[in-house]
């Protein structure tokens, strides 16, 4: 039986993405059903590479959720997305700029 699992990565646009010049890097929000955190982890990773984002690192590690985990309106419409279709992806980007003394790519 699949379970909700949230997952956050840092990534950074890969040269294939479409907005590779403008976007320096991101964190993405995953929400994905799957029967465990393993299954989640290579759902999200499969969708990421097919959308050219390279992961940088695991902010929050596959862990089950569930839709009484927040009381957050945007939270609990990514939750009901997921929910309905399977998986969803939020992306907070910033731009290709020096971010607090960090090179861009």
């Amino acid at each position: 039986m699949s379970r909700m699992f949230f997952i956050q990565y840092e990534v950074r646009p890969l040269p294939e993405h479409e907005s590779y010049a403008e976007i320096g890097g991101a964190f993405a929000n995953c929400f994905v059903l799957a029967v465990s955190a393993g299954q989640a982890e290579e759902l999200a990773l499969r969708h990421l590479a097919e959308i050219h984002w390279e992961v940088v690192s695991v902010e929050d590690p596959a862990l089950p959720t569930s839709r009484s985990d927040s009381s957050d309106a945007e939270w609990l419409e990514w939750y009901d997305e997921a929910a309905r279709h399977g998986d969803c992806y939020v992306f907070h980007q910033w731009p290709n700029e020096p971010q607090e003394d960090d090179a861009v790519h």
